[in-house]
C-alpha cells in the first residue's frame, strides 16, 4: 500500500507541477520547445512574439530569433505532449476505468495506435469499418500495457505535420533539421535540393549521437561534481582561514592597543616628571627670590624708619654725625640688585607632536629660558650645503638691558636625520645679539637645539628642514632595462616610492625616491600572461591603476603586484594617460582613438565621457596624458600637438595655453601650478595655475633628450621626477 501511495503522490507531482505553462498557467497546447530548454504552449508563443523578430524566454530572459515560418517551426516538445495527453486521460480515475473515447459509455477494451485513443469493443469494430481508419493498428489493452512497458515508442501515437496537419511526420529532413511529412517532401523539401531520410532510420543516427551526447554529459557531470567538491573543500578551507585569520588580527589589535597604551602611558609620565621638575626648579628659584626680597624689603622698612625718625626727631649734631652712617649704607642698597625682575617667568606651552608613530612622542614643552634669548627669521627650508644665518636675540622685555651673555656661553647643535651630531657656528654681535649659522650636508628634517648657559633658548629645539638644491638631484635607475622608449608611466606612492612602468619589459619597478635604490619589480599576470603596463595612477588608498597595452583596459593591483580587477570593456578603444582625481575619486583615462577622456569611479564603474575629435576648444586630436590638480581641475595634453587644455572638476572648459612640442608628461604641485615635460626635446617647463609661463626647471648641461613619463611631489619646495628615455635615466629635479 506505501508503495501505491507513494507512485500517486509522484504523478500527483508532475500533474501538478511540471504539465502547465508558465505563461497561460494551463495545461500545455502543443508545447513548443526553446533553445534554452524552457517549453511554453505554440499559441502563448505567438501572442508573446507578435511582430517582435526575437522570442525572449519568460523564464531565464535568454533570446533567440523568430524562425522564418513563425513559431510553428519551432520543435515540439513531444514527450511533453504526450504526458499531457496521457494525464489528461487519466484524469483522477485509473486507467482501466475511464469510458470508451468514442460513445463515451462501453467500457474501454481496444487502444488504437495512431489515433492515441481507447475504445470499446462496439467503437473499435465501427473504427476498424470505416475506410480512414481501416487501416489503423488496434491492440488489446493488455497487449498496449505490455508494449507500453517493454517498447514505449512502438505504441505512441504517430505525430502530424505542423503544416499539413492531416499528414503523419515520416521524414527528417538532414538539410533544414526538421522532421517533414509526405507532402513537404513534394512542397517545401523536394528531393533535389534536400536530403531526407526516414524517421526509423534518422532515430538511429540520432540515437548514436545522443548516446554519445549522454557519455559526454555524464563526464561533464562527473568533472562537475568533482569541482564542486573541491569548491566546497576550498570555502570550507577559506572559512576555517578566515577564521583563524581574524584571531590573529584579533590579538594583534589587542597587542598592538596594549603596546600604544603602553608608550602613551610612559611617554605621558615623562612629560608629566619633566613638567614637574621644571616646576620645581622655576619654584625653588623663584622662593629663594623671595626670600631674598623679604630680607631686602624688612632692612629697607628698618632704613626708611630711621630715617625718618631723623628727620623728625634729629638736630643738627644727630644728622650730621649720621650723615657718614647713611652714605655707606645707601652705596650697601645699590649693589643689593633690589629692582632686578625674576629671571623665570610662568611660559610654559605643551606643543602636541604631529605625528606620534614617527616621533614616538606624544609632544614636548616648550619653556623661556633664563637668559630670555630667542632665534628669530627661522626659514621653512635650507637646501643642502647652504649656509644659513639665523639671528639670536634678547626678548622684548629685556631690551636695551645687559644680560651679561659671551659668545662662550651659547652652544647651537645640529642632530641630522639619521642622529648625528654638529656644531654650528656662534658669532657675537652687538648690543648683546649674536649670529648662528650652519650648512647641512645631507637633505631631510634637522633639528637646531640653541642653549644660553643651561637653559634653551625660547622655543627651542627648532625643526630645520633641508632640501636638495635647486635643479638636478639625482639619476635613479640607471640600467640596461631602462632603455629607450621604456618608461612611460611615473608616478608616487607613500610619497617615497617611485612606481616606473617599464613597457619593453612588461612590467613595474619600484625605487627608492630618498636613496635612489630599487625596492622590488612587479610583474602582475592576465591567465598567466604579463601585463603591459602604459601609465600609471596611485589612489588616495594607495592602489595602483594602470592602463595595460594588449588588452586595451584599465587594471588595479596592490603594492605587491596582486590584481584586485579590471573594467573598461566596451568603453575604452586605446587607453594611454590616467589620473585619479583628489576631491571625489574619480579616475579618468585618456582615450587616443576615440579623441575623448573616459571617466569612471574607483570601482570601475562607468560614468561619461567629455570630448571629441577636433581642434576647437573641449576637443581633442588624440588626448595621450592626463592629470588632475589639487583644486580637481584636469590637464589634458595631446600626442600631436603642443595644446595643454584645462577643465574644471566638472569637466567644463576653462582655458588652454601651448608648449613647445608635444608633452611626455603633464602633471602639477600642491598650489596647481602646472609641469609639462616636452617628449621630443626634453625641457621641463613650469607654468601657473593659469597657463602663464614661469620658467624653465632643467639645463642645457643636463644632457635631458626624451622624456617619457612623470610626476611631481607634494612636498615644499616639490621634486620633479621625470623618465629620460633616451639615456635610461629616471632624473629628479628639485625646485
Amino acid at each position: 500500500m506505501a508503495g501505491v501511495s507513494e507512485a500517486a503522490s509522484f504523478l500527483k507531482n508532475i500533474e501538478d507541477n511540471f504539465l502547465n505553462c508558465g505563461i497561460c498557467r494551463d495545461r500545455y497546447e502543443d508545447a513548443k520547445c526553446l533553445q534554452c530548454m524552457h517549453n511554453f504552449c505554440k499559441v502563448c508563443l505567438e501572442g508573446l512574439v507578435r511582430t517582435k523578430s526575437n522570442i525572449k524566454c519568460p523564464v531565464c530572459r535568454c533570446k533567440q530569433p523568430v524562425p522564418s515560418d513563425g513559431i510553428a517551426q519551432l520543435p515540439s516538445n513531444f514527450f511533453l505532449n504526450e504526458l499531457v495527453r496521457e494525464f489528461t486521460e487519466r484524469g483522477s480515475k485509473q486507467e482501466k476505468s475511464l469510458k470508451c473515447r468514442g460513445c463515451q459509455t462501453g467500457e474501454r477494451t481496444t487502444r488504437c495506435i495512431e489515433c492515441g485513443v481507447f475504445l470499446c469493443e462496439h467503437c473499435a469494430l465501427t473504427h476498424k469499418n470505416i475506410p480512414s481508419t481501416s487501416s489503423h493498428e488496434l491492440m488489446s489493452i493488455e497487449d498496449y500495457e505490455a508494449a507500453k512497458f517493454i517498447d514505449p515508442a512502438s505504441v505512441e501515437p504517430p505525430m502530424y505535420c505542423s503544416k499539413h496537419s492531416t499528414q503523419p511526420l515520416k521524414f527528417y529532413c538532414d538539410t533544414c533539421k526538421v522532421t517533414i511529412c509526405l507532402e513537404c517532401t513534394a512542397l517545401d523539401h523536394k528531393i533535389t535540393e534536400h536530403n531526407y531520410q526516414y524517421l526509423e532510420d534518422a532515430k538511429a543516427d540520432c540515437t548514436r549521437e545522443l548516446k554519445e551526447l549522454f557519455a559526454k554529459l555524464k563526464l561533464m557531470l562527473q568533472q562537475v561534481k568533482a569541482v564542486k567538491q573541491a569548491t566546497q573543500t576550498r570555502l570550507q578551507a577559506v572559512s576555517s582561514r578566515k577564521v583563524s585569520e581574524e584571531k590573529k588580527l584579533g590579538v594583534l589589535i589587542d597587542e598592538t592597543i596594549m603596546e600604544l597604551t603602553r608608550m602613551i602611558t610612559e611617554d605621558g609620565k615623562r612629560l608629566v616628571e619633566e613638567l614637574r621638575c621644571d616646576f620645581d626648579d622655576r619654584t625653588l628659584k623663584l622662593d629663594t627670590k623671595l626670600k631674598e626680597l623679604d630680607i631686602n624689603e624688612n632692612y629697607l622698612i628698618n632704613v626708611v624708619e630711621f630715617v625718618e625718625q631723623l628727620i623728625r626727631e634729629g638736630n643738627a649734631a644727630k644728622m650730621l654725625s649720621a650723615k657718614q652712617g647713611m652714605a655707606l649704607q645707601m652705596e650697601e642698597l645699590q649693589t643689593m640688585m633690589i629692582y632686578d625682575e625674576p629671571v623665570e617667568d610662568d611660559k610654559i606651552e605643551f606643543k602636541k607632536s604631529e605625528d606620534f608613530f614617527t616621533d614616538k612622542s606624544l609632544g614636548k614643552f616648550m619653556c623661556s629660558n633664563a637668559a630670555n634669548y630667542k632665534l628669530h627669521n627661522i626659514p621653512t627650508f635650507a637646501r643642502v650645503n647652504t649656509v644659513v644665518r639665523l639671528p639670536l636675540q634678547k626678548g622684548e622685555q629685556f631690551q636695551g638691558t645687559s644680560q651679561g651673555v659671551t659668545n662662550d656661553d651659547i652652544i647651537a647643535v645640529i642632530k641630522t636625520p639619521d642622529d648625528k651630531i654638529d656644531y654650528a657656528k656662534v658669532t657675537e654681535g652687538s648690543d648683546d645679539t649674536f649670529s648662528i649659522s650652519y650648512s647641512c650636508k645631507v637633505p631631510g628634517c634637522h633639528e637646531l637645539s640653541v642653549w644660553v648657559g643651561d637653559k634653551p633658548a625660547e622655543g627651542s629645539p627648532y625643526a630645520i628642514k633641508v632640501v636638495p638644491k635647486k635643479g638636478l638631484v639625482k639619476n635613479v635607475g640607471h640600467d640596461q632595462r631602462l632603455g629607450r622608449d621604456n618608461i612611460a608611466g611615473v608616478a608616487l606612492i607613500r610619497k617615497r616610492h617611485l612606481i616606473l612602468c617599464d613597457l619593453g619589459n612588461s612590467m613595474f619597478h619600484m625605487y627608492d625616491l630618498i636613496t635612489g635604490g630599487e625596492i622590488k619589480d612587479m610583474q602582475p599576470t592576465i591567465s598567466g600572461h604579463p601585463c603591459t603596463p602604459i601609465c600609471v595612477a596611485v589612489s588616495a588608498r594607495g592602489y595602483i591603476f594602470f592602463t595595460e597595452y594588449n588588452t586595451k583596459l584599465v587594471f588595479v593591483c596592490n603594492e605587491n603586484g596582486k590584481l584586485i580587477r579590471c573594467f573598461g570593456q566596451g568603453t575604452i578603444g586605446e587607453p594611454r594617460g590616467i589620473a585619479i582625481s583628489p576631491i571625489n575619486g574619480s579616475v579618468y583615462v585618456a582615450d587616443v582613438l576615440a579623441h575623448c577622456i573616459r571617466k569612471y569611479r574607483e570601482d570601475g564603474t562607468y560614468l561619461k565621457s567629455f570630448g571629441s575629435e577636433g581642434d576647437k576648444d573641449g576637443q581633442f586630436i588624440h588626448p595621450l596624458k592626463v592629470c588632475v590638480a589639487k583644486s580637481g581641475n584636469i590637464i589634458v595634453s595631446e600626442l600631436t600637438t603642443n595644446r595643454i587644455q584645462v577643465f574644471d572638476h566638472r569637466e567644463t572648459f576653462l582655458y588652454k595655453f601651448e608648449t613647445k612640442d608635444n608633452a611626455g608628461f603633464v602633471n602639477t604641485d600642491k598650489n596647481d601650478n602646472i609641469f609639462v615635460g616636452s617628449h621630443e626635446n626634453g625641457q621641463i617647463r613650469k607654468f601657473d595655475s593659469l597657463g602663464t609661463f614661469m620658467c624653465r626647471i632643467d639645463s642645457d648641461g643636463d644632457g635631458l633628450k626624451e622624456i617619457g613619463g612623470g610626476c611631481v611631489t607634494d612636498d615644499e619646495p616639490c621634486q620633479v621626477i621625470v623618465s629620460d628615455n633616451d639615456n635610461g635615466y629616471i632624473r629628479v629635479y628639485s625646485l
